[in-house]
């Protein structure tokens, strides 16, 4: 019978199957690395794109909230506070009427924002919030998006107040629409201030309505309870535009202060 014998296979030393151990383990460690150096830098270019959209959203927000500012400072708010003066003299003429009216109309109205809040939604919702490593950045982002919803309720408070005006003045004044000729509507001055046309626009109107004797069809209902509840609303209303005002005034500044904040961790001044 043939017998086959095994070919010698030398076996390897410890040394050896050391040394393959540790190349495997350093290959292994090294793609690890790699994969880790990889993440990191995809994530420090995500965490800058997010940065760059907040700064993006913050600038929209300045603009938005110097408009509201604006609209509210120079419309609502002095109208209100016309209204007020003559709501508030102990005997109402006709120029009391018919500036009451008037002004009055102008009390049922407002003016609120809605913000370019996109970039922190996702930073809330999508898990972004994580890829901010700069903690001080992201408390002041966090601090902001606060500032934001507090700002966003008060715009509920604004509008209820508007309503309450609203619906106390339906009690009281005439509520058919008056057909002022067009000379009295519009002063045809282009290059006038836009405050003064107001304000000229409106005197036109009290002339006319006091000339066509249309004073005493103004007001329906003289109630003393219904008229001072009426101007108590007007108060609120005009109390809560100041404080809206302030609250605006205060988040303006402090997207301009997060702005220059966030361009100078994240070395963006210039862009």
């Amino acid at each position: 019978m043939e017998v086959h014998h095994h070919p010698h296979v030398e076996k390897k030393s410890f040394k050896e199957y050391l040394l393959e151990g540790l190349m495997i383990f350093l290959a292994v460690s090294m793609g690890f690395i790699a994969e880790n150096i990889r993440t990191y830098f995809e994530e420090k270019q995500v965490e800058r794109e997010y940065i760059e959209s907040m700064i993006n959203d913050l600038k929209v927000d300045a603009r938005i909230i110097q408009g509201c500012i604006n609209q509210n400072s120079q419309t609502h708010l002095r109208y209100a506070d016309s209204l007020i003066k003559y709501l508030d003299r102990e005997k109402w003429g006709d120029i009391e009427k018919a500036a009451i009216y008037l002004y009055g109309l102008r009390a049922i109205l407002s003016n609120t924002l809605n913000f370019s809040n996109e970039t922190i939604t996702q930073l809330k919702s999508g898990g972004g919030a994580r890829l901010i490593k700069h903690r001080a950045a992201l408390d002041s982002i966090m601090a902001y998006d606060h500032s934001i919803s507090y700002l966003e309720r008060m715009n509920n408070i604004y509008i209820e107040a508007r309503g309450l005006v609203n619906d106390s003045r339906a009690r009281i004044f005439y509520a058919k629409s008056l057909n002022f000729p067009p000379d009295v509507i519009s002063l045809g001055i282009p290059d006038i201030n836009p405050l003064s046309k107001i304000s000229l626009n409106d005197n036109k109107k009290i002339d006319w309505l006091i000339k066509n004797g249309k004073v005493n069809m103004l007001i329906v209902d003289n109630d003393p309870k219904d008229l001072n509840e009426y101007i108590n609303k007007v108060k609120y209303k005009r109390d809560t535009i100041k404080n809206y005002l302030w609250l605006l005034q205060n988040t303006k500044s402090q997207s301009l202060r997060l702005i220059q904040f966030l361009q100078k961790e994240y070395h963006l001044e210039n862009e």
